[in-house]
């Protein structure tokens, strides 16, 4: 699995970059959020703080996209992680 930035994650030669989620990064631990579809997003969050929240897990060396060039630093919010690549 490779992980992209949001410009590079449709042009990187695999069919499965067209993909659209919408998420929320969590302050604690760093991780995306799906947020579920015609639920609040605070419930949505809540059930993440209360079952997979790890703050230790908290990110501190950000990647970087690996299209040549690219000098974007990869977050959760503008990270694509291609699951056939």
């Amino acid at each position: 699995r490779r992980v992209f930035c949001l410009e590079h994650r449709s042009s990187h030669g695999c069919a499965s970059g067209s993909q659209d989620t919408t998420c929320v990064v969590c302050p604690l631990c760093g991780c995306a959020v799906k947020h579920v579809a015609g639920e609040s997003i605070h419930v949505t969050f809540d059930r993440h703080a209360t079952t997979t929240c790890d703050p230790s897990l908290h990110p501190t060396k950000k990647a970087r996209c690996p299209v040549k060039g690219c000098k974007e630093k990869l977050t959760t919010v503008n990270a694509f992680t291609c699951k056939d690549c």
